[in-house]
C-alpha cells in the first residue's frame, strides 16, 4: 500500500470509510496502487 493514498484517505472530510472500503477490495484484484494529480489512481 502507497504512503501517499493513506494520508489522503486521512484527512478526506467525507466518505473515508468507503473510500478504504474500496481501497481494500481494488487491493485484493492486484491492481497497483500509485499517487497521480494530488490523488489515488
Amino acid at each position: 500500500m502507497n504512503s501517499n493514498v493513506d494520508a489522503y484517505l486521512s484527512k478526506a472530510k467525507s466518505w473515508q470509510e468507503e473510500a478504504a472500503a474500496l481501497r481494500l477490495i481494488l487491493m485484493e484484484c492486484g491492481l497497483t496502487e500509485t499517487f497521480k494529480w494530488r490523488a489515488p489512481c
